[in-house]
């Protein structure tokens, strides 16, 4: 999980009231330097905590443009989804994980978090189609994987999986989340196991439940 590091809160994005009606108009857009700050409000908003440059730079990442969205409502920012690619035990395979998704207070029981998984989802599907059409990836020389695994350099992993196709989708949710849960039980995902104090306490006073499940889809490359 990022670290929590200690910078003050950004400002939280206005919200109307919930009675608000709206046209439905739901678009999604890449994360670049333009509205890069309006992530950082929402997850602010969302989960309270400051996550670190490395986090934002990936999303910026060309390669993960399919996969980190900001959601949109009638023109509104309401929420994210932000994706990265994770090595596979497999070779020549890649796993994507979504870092976090959520949806604004307002804004929920909109099917919004459902509309944004499908997106990712699609997204993979099409992806893995195109890699296939394209013919079976190359497998890389043992000196080239030595010297990505040796290296210092952020975002290797993300740069090593981009041309491989994506054959599971993870994520976490903690275990008293059972709305979250459901959502993606509902797109496939299963539990694969309980992870043990898997999120942080907030200081030492903190005994809340720690816990996480670890949801997985696979998919077929």
């Amino acid at each position: 999980m990022p670290t929590i590091l200690s910078t003050p809160p950004l400002p939280c994005i206005d919200a109307p009231a919930r009675h608000v009606c709206f046209n439905g108009n739901v678009t999604y857009k890449s994360i670049t330097s333009d509205n890069i700050e309006i992530l950082k409000a929402i997850n602010w908003d969302l989960f309270s905590v400051s996550y670190p440059d490395a986090y934002y730079a990936a999303t910026m990442r060309a390669e993960l443009t399919d996969f980190c969205k900001l959601i949109y409502l009638d023109d509104i920012p309401v929420g994210q989804i932000t994706c990265t690619f994770k090595s596979s035990a497999d070779e020549g395979e890649a796993r994507l994980y979504v870092m976090l998704m959520g949806v604004l207070p307002p804004y929920r029981s909109l099917g919004l978090g459902g509309q944004a998984c499908q997106v990712v989802l699609q997204a993979a599907e099409i992806r893995n189609h195109r890699i296939k059409s394209l013919g079976v990836p190359q497998k890389r020389e043992e000196s080239t994987l030595n010297a990505i695994a040796s290296s210092k350099v952020p975002g290797d992993t993300i740069t090593q999986c981009s041309n491989l196709p994506i054959t599971s989708v993870f994520l976490h949710v903690h275990v008293l989340n059972t709305a979250a849960r459901r959502l993606y039980e509902r797109y496939g995902f299963t539990q694969r196991e309980r992870l043990k104090n898997f999120y942080r306490k907030r200081g030492p006073d903190d005994k809340n439940i720690k816990d996480a499940w670890l949801l997985e889809l696979n998919l077929s490359a």
